[in-house]
């Protein structure tokens, strides 16, 4: 029970930190600072990520949960910065405009959020675990948007 029960977060986590990589990719140069900082936020995400899954297999819930926990947080605040360099005016690569910049803001508060639900739903319980399930569903719905809109899921054409 406990790896069918955090293998979707860990799964989660570890997929959107190495797909938010050709958004940081895609920083424009003058805003190279920012792609970086980013860069090395979504790595610590990933590296939380694969903590938190090696942890599962070893069925130790703090450093999963732990691992779940701030690997949302630093994706997040990465997705933030760079949407935040994305969306700048005039620093468009021509490959994601403005508004992939505002989704990618948006959805880096939301990610920086989750990390805040998860004591106020299970630990002081002023939230319903429904508030809290809608909030991770909203982030999962909100990168799949985004992925659909930027054109990563469509082939290549030549």
């Amino acid at each position: 029970m406990f790896i069918l029960y955090n293998l979707p977060g860990v799964l989660a986590l570890l997929m959107t930190a190495l797909g938010a990589f050709p958004y940081v990719a895609a920083v424009h140069p003058v805003k190279r600072k920012l792609g970086n900082v980013s860069r090395v936020l979504l790595v610590i995400a990933a590296v939380f990520g694969s903590m938190a899954a090696v942890r599962q297999l070893g069925r130790f819930d703090a450093l999963t949960t732990g691992g779940v926990s701030f690997g949302v947080l630093f994706l997040g605040l990465a997705l933030f910065l760079a949407g935040l360099a994305t969306s700048a005016k005039n620093t468009g690569t021509g490959r994601y405009g403005p508004v992939q910049g505002i989704e990618l803001m948006l959805l880096g508060i939301t990610g920086m959020l989750i990390l805040l639900l998860r004591p106020l739903v299970f630990a002081l319980q002023l939230l319903p675990l429904a508030f809290g399930t809608a909030a991770c569903v909203l982030f999962g719905v909100g990168w799949i948007l985004l992925v659909r809109g930027a054109g990563l899921t469509r082939p290549a054409t030549h």
